[in-house]
C-alpha cells in the first residue's frame, strides 16, 4: 500500500521540489532501513535508519515512484510533482513460495546482506566470496549475490579494508538468504585514524577555517546525498548555478556561489553535481572550507590509497581555473 500527500499549488508555480517520505512495513508498522526509492529514470536514493528518505531537485512533472527493499514485495506507483511532496510507502513482506511438485532447480543463488555486527548498519563495498565459484561486492545497502550454485556445502568468506575477515559454511539445498555480521578490525582502526590525523594536519598547516566531517556522522546524516551533507553543514541550501542547468551552486542567503570541490585529492567538473551521485556510505570524510568556498570529500578507496603509501598533495597556492559544467 502506498499513500502519498499531494497538495496542488498555485497555477504557473515553477522551479523544482523535493520527494520526502518514510516506508514503512505494511503488517507491523516498523520503519524499513535501506530501502531502495526510485523516482523516474535516474534519481535512486536509500532511506536512513528511521526509514525516511528525501529526493531534491525535481522538476514539476509526473513520475513512477518505486520501492524496493530485501524480503519485501517492491511497491510502484505514480506521482505528479507540482510541489513539494510527502507520503508513506507501505511494503508488504514477500511469502516465501514453495515449489508444490517438490521440483528442484538444477542451479542456486545465495544472496544476502553484510552488517556491522556492533551497530546493525550495512556494510557496504567488502568483497564476498565463494572461493573457486564465484565472488562479488557488496552494494550501498550492503546486499550481495553469488549465483550459478549447486547444492552443496561451500565456504563464504567475507572480507574488506577495516573489517575483520569472516568465514561462514553455507549448506545449499534451494535458493538461501543469509546475514553476514563482520567486526571491526582494530589494527586497521588505528591505521584509519592515523590517516584521518595526517588529513587534519594537512588543513591546520594552511590555516583554513574547516568544518570537518567524519564518518559516523556522515553514516548517521538523514540527507540523501554528500551534497546535502554539506550544504546542511553550513546552513544552505543546492541550487542551480546562475547561466547553468546544473545543481552545483550552494546558496548561503547571501546568493549562489560554486565552491571547487575535490573528490579524492582532484579538482571535479561540475563538483556538487558530481558529488550528489557518491552514496553517503563510500564517503568516508568531508571537509568544507571558509563557508563552502573549497570542498574536499575523500571515499574509504581514498583512505586505502593512503594506507598503502599514497602521498598527499599541497592544497595552499592559488585557486586552479574553474571548469564550465
Amino acid at each position: 500500500m502506498l499513500a502519498a500527500g499531494l497538495a496542488l499549488p498555485a497555477v504557473g508555480q515553477t522551479g523544482t521540489y523535493s520527494v520526502t517520505g518514510r516506508v514503512t512495513d505494511g503488517v507491523q508498522g516498523g520503519l524499513i532501513a535501506q530501502a531502495t526509492v526510485t523516482l523516474g529514470d535516474s534519481a535512486r536514493v536509500l532511506t536512513n535508519l528511521n526509514g525516511e528518505f528525501v529526493i531534491r531537485g525535481v522538476r514539476p512533472g509526473r513520475y513512477p515512484l518505486t520501492v524496493e527493499a530485501l524480503g519485501y514485495e517492491p511497491a510502484r506507483t505514480t506521482i505528479v510533482v507540482n510541489e513539494d511532496v510527502t507520503g508513506t510507502v507501505e511494503l508488504q513482506p514477500q511469502p516465501i513460495r514453495l515449489d508444490t511438485l517438490g521440483v528442484q532447480p538444477a542451479r542456486f543463488a545465495l544472496r544476502g546482506r553484510v552488517l556491522d555486527q556492533e551497530t546493525g548498519r550495512s556494510v557496504s563495498y567488502v568483497t564476498i566470496q565463494v572461493p573457486g565459484y564465484g565472488e562479488t561486492s557488496s552494494n550501498d545497502a550492503g546486499g550481495f549475490r553469488i549465483g550459478d550454485l549447486a547444492r552443496g556445502r561451500y565456504p563464504l568468506v567475507v572480507e574488506g579494508f577495516g573489517w575483520l575477515p569472516l568465514r561462514l559454511d553455507v549448506e545449499l539445498e534451494s535458493d538461501t538468504t543469509l546475514i553476514a555480521r563482520v567486526a571491526r578490525d582494530p589494527i586497521t582502526e588505528r591505521i584509519i585514524d592515523r590517516q584521518e590525523e595526517r588529513l587534519a594536519e594537512r588543513v591546520r598547516s594552511i590555516g583554513s577555517r574547516v568544518r570537518a566531517i567524519a564518518r559516523e556522522e556522515i553514516l548517521e546524516s538523514r540527507a540523501a546525498t554528500p551534497s546535502d551533507i554539506v550544504a546542511g553543514s553550513v546552513t544552505g541550501r543546492i541550487v542551480t548555478c546562475p547561466g547553468s542547468l546544473r545543481l552545483s551552486c550552494i546558496d548561503l542567503g547571501r546568493g549562489a556561489v560554486e565552491p571547487y570541490v575535490y573528490i579524492d585529492d582532484r579538482l571535479t567538473q561540475c563538483g556538487l553535481e558530481v558529488l550528489r551521485a557518491y552514496p553517503n556510505a563510500s564517503i568516508h570524510r568531508i571537509e568544507v572550507f571558509r563557508n563552502a568556498s573549497t570542498i574536499r570529500a575523500y571515499t574509504t578507496w581514498f583512505i586505502e590509497r593512503m594506507n598503502a603509501g599514497h602521498v598527499l598533495e599541497v592544497i595552499g597556492g592559488p585557486a586552479p581555473r574553474r571548469f564550465r559544467c
